[in-house]
């Protein structure tokens, strides 16, 4: 499975903010908002597994952590480019 693009996984609508840390990149990409059933989207259908790469403005990073913060509603990302070579 290719990776998928930040921008274009959830929906922009919802309660739920969306927002990404980079580790070790001084790049910045702006929140998203999503619905709570939209986490769904973070499981890769190919293995069932939570998606471990992404595309941010097509640059591709690991992604080392999610997590949840259901008081403040938010869904924090956790990324580091990635040193795979290739998509």
């Amino acid at each position: 499975m290719s990776a998928l693009e930040y921008l274009q996984l959830f929906s922009g609508n919802g309660d739920i903010k969306v927002r990404v840390k980079f580790k070790r990149f001084d790049g910045v990409i702006g929140d998203q908002r999503m619905t709570p059933h939209e986490i769904k989207r973070l499981v890769s259908t190919e293995n069932e597994e939570f998606i471990s790469n992404m595309l941010f403005d097509e640059m591709l990073f690991d992604i080392s952590r999610y997590e949840i913060d259901p008081q403040n509603k938010v869904l924090t990302i956790h990324a580091e480019q990635s040193r795979e070579e290739d998509r």
